[in-house]
């Protein structure tokens, strides 16, 4: 159980230093950025894929995909 625990937090360790990260970006998301991408026409798949990521952030883990 110990051993369990220990990855766990292993990992969490490893995990927090990136989300921190994540929030800075997000945090540097300005409303322009917004007005840039509408211009844009049909989004790219990785733009899609990032706005899904960003709604999957606002609505919690806890969302079956």
């Amino acid at each position: 159980m110990q051993a369990v625990k220990d990855h766990a937090d292993g990992e969490l360790g490893k995990a927090l230093p990136m989300l921190d990260a994540a929030i800075k970006k997000v945090d540097q998301i300005d409303a322009k950025d917004f007005y840039e991408l509408k211009g844009m026409g049909t989004p790219s798949p990785p733009v899609v894929a990032c706005f899904k990521i960003i709604v999957l952030f606002f609505n919690g883990y806890n969302v079956k995909v």
